[in-house]
């Protein structure tokens, strides 16, 4: 390629590929070669300005051919590529004084770039240097007060060149004004002169000028001039043992050095990380200015100071500065002004430490609420259990879940559900020992892991603490709201011998102190154990349970005044073996499943079919089938309803759907918006087991579209106990009425119960004093049955 300035040699050719696309994407033109002969035949037809070089080549080396272009082209910049050992290497040789960066494969793009085009404004440098030095290469400036001194530097030089090529001031401000305006080959400099003395003179004459500099002393200066040459001064010589061969082969290795010196310096100068150069003993020769912004304050100097932070060669360590940044630190030999030094590479990495510290912080930290997360308690408790397993000793976890949190979720808002975690989690935090883990593992759930061998009566002491701390109310939304918890413990090695099951012990105990009422502790024990296993067992088998038609459906009467009033069919779980599994234990299971809305579809398919073949026997009487929160919101709900009454040609009246209060408590008006089109369609709606948990008479004010009003079977048992029970039942009554809804006691159990009802005026009755719930096959023969008698009082007389 006519115009590339950068010659890639490797032997690999996805690695060309890779070079020629990265470098093309930043306006940079190149050309590749294979091995080192096809390379040497490259460069002799086109001069490239700078050779990257993979050290590993078939034929000629890597380093041979970087060593052998040098010589031949002195003005080329070279950088290599290699695995790491090779990088090494090359640094530990020769090549370090010439090779001017490497890179370890894969490389990154944007390193690689700027690497580039730092070492083709390196190869720039040069030609421009050896343009100038070629210029001035006779010109020589003395800077003398003493004439006797000048006069003697001029003898010694009269054979080596005119007068009229030496430039001679007495003052540093006469040699800074001519410096401004000519091009020197060397600046031979007294240190003490009328208008500067010591090491102000070398720095003001390396500020203003790129001109190597040899100090002549006294030798009462020798330790000032020693500290000159830390500066950057190229030598010094002392005036007592000053001849003409000591002066010119001074001047001659200067310049040498210099241009090499020059061209570091410009390339350091440059390079957007910190570059010091560090002599054998610790003294600073050269820093750029990133260097100097990382290590000192501000107006402070490391060159000629002592550098603190050595490390061994050929190390990549990470160090903090006494200026609080963190850098990561790079040392390598290489040579310097004719002698061998350390050249130290500064990155700034405080930014990508405190990111990084950041990251690893989230990772086992819940942002939320700052305690430890899942992955943070997993670490502890493994690490705990391998103590415990050493030192026989026990340890505790606690297993925590805020009782109702998903009510503060929907009635509040997620702002105030978070603030309650984060409460929480700061009162828990202030209750346990500092010894103790306090984790979030998701959701409203916390984890503590009590170590330093807690025995029962300990973990019993700060479960009964924790209780304590929920006392209080909770501000959230500037209102105070009373919230509880629920504790499950398991003990090492009494619950558990691993981490994994010491957690799933706590969680099944947890589960039983939410089945005990909340707001209680529990710990784990066998009857735990087996319970858990049969809710495994029967979750497992649940997911068949559909497809394999294990599922039935039983009927239970609701009564009339004096005639039937209608049915609520109820879903059965009967196994292949025939044992029906009890409703409490399965529906619980099933509302938390995905399959909930399959089988509720199933119900009301079932329900459906079977209103038609009771229409065909004369029995017209409305059915209600229960419904959870995911099947009413699913879209699809609507029109499958609507396909089974078209299908049937059934009168959308005989069907009704129950609903909990709940699901009033989710999304309001998205759960508004769903039955007031279920109420176009027809059907009826139900609220059902009101007077449980979040019963709220508002909520009967704010959805005129229920129909009937089912009150819990709690609310019935309870009336008898106190007038104040009854009272409350009354204005629940007469609130109802008042809005046209219908009403319905459940769990009417005895003669004096059903008494009570009738004086409130209830529309119906359900419970075990008129029928148990049957298969439904058998609804006909009780249908009948009550039929025929009408009234609860005339079916006693019947029978």
């Amino acid at each position: 390629m006519a115009n590339a300035e950068i010659l890639y040699v490797d032997n690999d050719p996805q690695a060309c590929d890779s070079f020629v696309r990265s470098v093309k994407a930043h306006g940079l033109e190149t050309d590749t070669a294979e091995d080192g002969s096809k390379a040497l035949l490259k460069m002799a037809q086109h001069s490239y300005a700078l050779v990257v070089v993979e050290l590993q080549l078939p034929g000629i080396d890597g380093d041979k051919l970087i060593e052998h272009m040098h010589h031949q082209y002195p003005e080329t910049a070279f950088i290599v590529v290699g695995n790491e050992l090779e990088q090494n290497v090359c640094w530990d040789t020769q090549l370090a004084g010439f090779v001017s960066d490497k890179f370890i494969k894969p490389w990154n793009e944007r390193e690689l770039v700027s690497a580039l085009h730092r070492a083709l404004e390196l190869q720039l440098l040069r030609r421009a240097q050896n343009q100038n030095m070629m210029t001035a290469q006779n010109s020589i400036l003395l800077i003398e007060d003493n004439p006797a001194d000048a006069a003697l530097v001029f003898e010694y030089l009269s054979g080596w060149s005119s007068s009229q090529m030496i430039e001679h001031c007495t003052s540093l401000s006469a040699a800074i004004e001519l410096l401004n305006n000519k091009t020197m080959a060397v600046v031979l400099c007294d240190l003490n002169l009328p208008d500067s003395g010591g090491l102000v003179t070398v720095s003001r004459l390396l500020s203003i000028c790129d001109t190597p500099i040899i100090v002549l002393s006294g030798q009462q200066d020798s330790d000032i001039a020693m500290q000159a040459l830390r500066l950057g001064a190229q030598d010094y010589l002392e005036k007592s043992t000053l001849s003409t061969d000591a002066l010119l082969r001074a001047m001659e290795k200067a310049i040498q050095r210099f241009q090499g010196d020059y061209l570091h310096r410009k390339l350091l100068s440059n390079n957007p990380d910190g570059m010091v150069v560090v002599d054998e003993n610790g003294w600073v020769l050269f820093a750029n200015v990133a260097a100097t912004q990382l290590c000192c304050e501000e107006g402070g100097h490391l060159e000629g100071a002592q550098f603190g932070y050595v490390v061994g060669s050929k190390e990549r360590v990470e160090v903090q500065l006494s200026s609080g940044k963190h850098v990561e630190m790079h040392v390598m030999a290489t040579e310097w002004r004719g002698r061998f030094v350390q050249l130290i590479t500064l990155r700034d990495i405080s930014e990508q430490k405190h990111l990084r510290e950041n990251l690893i912080y989230l990772a086992h930290h819940d942002p939320l609420t700052g305690l430890g997360n899942r992955a943070l308690l997993s670490d502890r408790l493994s690490r705990a259990v391998l103590h415990a397993q050493r030192s026989g000793e026990m340890l505790g976890v606690m297993m925590l879940d805020l009782d109702r949190f998903k009510l503060v979720n929907d009635t509040l808002g997620h702002d105030a559900g978070d603030q309650l975690l984060k409460e929480f989690a700061s009162r828990l935090k202030r209750t346990v020992r500092e010894t103790d883990t306090v984790a979030r593992s998701g959701g409203d759930e916390f984890v503590i892991l009590a170590e330093n061998n807690p025995d029962a009566q300990s973990l019993v002491i700060l479960s009964n603490k924790i209780l304590e701390i929920m006392a209080a109310s909770f501000l959230l939304g500037e209102k105070p709201f009373n919230v509880t918890v629920s504790v499950g413990i398991a003990i090492y090695p009494r619950d558990g011998n691993d981490d994994k099951t010491l957690v799933l012990n706590a969680d099944a105990a947890l589960y039983r102190a939410k089945e005990a009422g909340r707001n209680n502790y529990q710990f784990y024990s066998a009857e735990i154990h087996r319970s858990t296993i049969r809710k495994l067992e029967l979750e497992s088998r649940l997911e068949r349970a559909l497809d394999e038609g294990q599922f039935r459906l039983f009927v239970q009467l609701q009564m009339g005044q004096e005639n039937i009033s209608g049915a609520e069919v109820l879903l059965r779980w009967q196994l292949p073996d025939g044992t029906l599994v009890m409703p409490s234990e399965f529906i619980p299971l099933l509302e938390q499943s995905p399959l909930i809305k399959s089988v509720e579809f199933w119900v009301i398919e079932e329900a459906c079919r079977q209103l038609v073949d009771w229409r065909e026997l004369g029995i017209m009487t409305r059915t209600s089938v229960n419904l959870s929160a995911l099947t009413l919101m699913s879209p699809q709900l609507p029109e499958f309803i609507g396909r089974l009454l078209e299908k049937h040609s059934l009168s959308a009246d005989l069907l009704e759907l129950e609903i909990t209060e709940r699901i009033l408590l989710g999304d309001t008006n998205k759960a508004r918006d769903v039955l007031l089109t279920l109420k176009n369609m027809g059907l009826n709606i139900a609220l059902d087991d009101f007077g449980t948990g979040y019963s709220s008479l508002g909520y009967l004010l704010e959805f005129d579209t229920i129909d009937t009003l089912k009150l819990d079977c709690s609310f019935i048992w309870k009336m008898e106990e106190t007038p104040r029970n009854r009272a409350i039942l009354e204005a629940v009554v007469r609130l109802a009425h008042s809005l046209n809804m219908r009403i319905i006691a459940e769990g009417v159990e005895t003669p004096r119960q059903l008494e009570l009802l009738r004086e409130l005026s209830c529309s119906a009755y359900q419970g075990y004093l008129f029928s148990r719930p049957v298969p439904i096959e058998h609804w006909q023969q009780i249908y009948q049955q009550w039929s025929d008698c009408g009234s609860y009082e005339k079916r006693v007389g019947c029978s």
